[in-house]
């Protein structure tokens, strides 16, 4: 049974983590990207939409990752592997951090997202003199700017989670070159700080600090926000039928993403 099994993780890792990754990751990124031509449409232009757009360019950034992490690296070993220089060059400093920020930002505009329908339905006086006050863009930048920057905030820990450092590829890291001199014989890899294995490191922020910022307030703000649009509906949207239920559906897509 031990022998067998390595060739059946191989095999369940080359099936979910690469074939079946990559082929639901293009089709979200195809149905994404539909999604963005028609919700860019020239008569399609509000800061709902476009907040909507600013979230599937996160959730395509997200997906470009992990199927280029998992997918085209780690099983197909394409454009290179994961053992290889270029791999433990990007993936420390860039591809790993960068994940956790895309994922806390998907996060964050989708309670945007929710904000704005909670204001349009149950503050409808204050939404149209804020529409009618201030630009699309400017409504936009107000709600998406402070989720980058929190995210990035949140994730600087990630920046320190690993490092780079140089291996000998032989016991004394020297070989001997054409002309007869020593060259040095290292090469680039990576691993884990002693930042990353602190205990209080893992507890305090690994677990408490982004089980409360990406978890438990968000949702409990999607709730909330939901809520109060179901019941605005309820109360103020009784007799028209067709936009009340364009607003449950979209509630409820919310607390569903």
């Amino acid at each position: 049974m031990s022998t067998e099994d390595p060739t059946v993780a191989t095999t369940c890792q080359f099936w979910l983590e690469g074939v079946l990754l990559v082929l639901f990751g293009v089709f979200g990124l195809l149905g994404n990207s539909l999604s963005i031509i028609i919700l860019t449409g020239p008569n399609m232009r509000n800061s709902f939409n476009l907040l909507l757009v600013v979230l599937i360019c996160c959730d395509n950034t997200f997906i470009l990752f992990a199927v280029l992490d998992y997918a085209c690296v780690r099983v197909f070993s394409w454009p290179f592997d994961g053992e290889s220089e270029a791999y433990a060059m990007i993936f420390p400093k860039l591809l790993y951090p960068l994940n956790n920020i895309t994922i806390c930002c998907s996060i964050g505009l989708t309670v945007a997202i929710a904000l704005e329908r909670y204001c349009a339905v149950c503050h409808p006086f204050y939404y149209r003199d804020a529409v009618q006050s201030t630009s699309v863009n400017y409504r936009v930048a107000k709600y998406v700017i402070p989720v980058i920057v929190f995210a990035i905030i949140l994730n600087i820990p990630k920046f320190f989670e690993t490092e780079i450092f140089y291996i000998p590829k032989n016991e004394t890291g020297l070989a001997e070159s054409a002309n007869g001199t020593d060259e040095l014989l290292y090469t680039l890899t990576y691993d884990v700080t002693e930042l990353r294995k602190n205990p209080d490191y893992i507890r305090y922020y690994q677990n408490w600090c982004r089980l409360i910022f990406t978890c438990i307030i968000p949702v409990t703000a999607l709730i909330y926000f939901n809520t109060r649009i179901f019941r605005g509906i309820k109360f103020t949207h009784m007799k028209a039928n067709k936009n009340g239920s364009s607003e449950v559906n979209l509630a409820t897509v919310l607390i569903c993403n």
